[in-house]
């Protein structure tokens, strides 16, 4: 957790393979951090611009298989925390 911080702090792209919930595959995702957030009881997830899908996306972090900083950069996000959970309401995105 504390590289993805750093890596949010320091406006880092981060690799990771991911094991989606919906099928057996890891995928190799390129994702720019955003955020943090915890359900109660529940897991942790990373709040990110995915750029294989182009959209913001959440990754649970106990389906991160593997996890690297890159010293690729981004810009900083234009939505705020607030706008994207409001966003997040509206499309009913399931935690998974």
């Amino acid at each position: 957790m504390l590289s993805i911080q750093m890596a949010l702090t320091d406006r880092k792209v981060i690799r990771l393979d991911y094991q989606s919930p919906n099928s057996p595959e890891t995928t190799s995702r390129l994702v720019e951090p955003f955020a943090f957030i915890n359900r109660v009881g529940e897991s942790w997830y990373l709040i990110g611009w995915c750029q294989l899908r182009k959209d913001y996306r959440l990754f649970r972090f106990d389906r991160i298989q593997q996890l690297s900083v890159t010293e690729a950069t981004f810009a900083p996000h234009k939505m705020t925390l607030e706008e994207y959970l409001l966003r997040y309401r509206h499309k009913q995105q399931p935690l998974t």
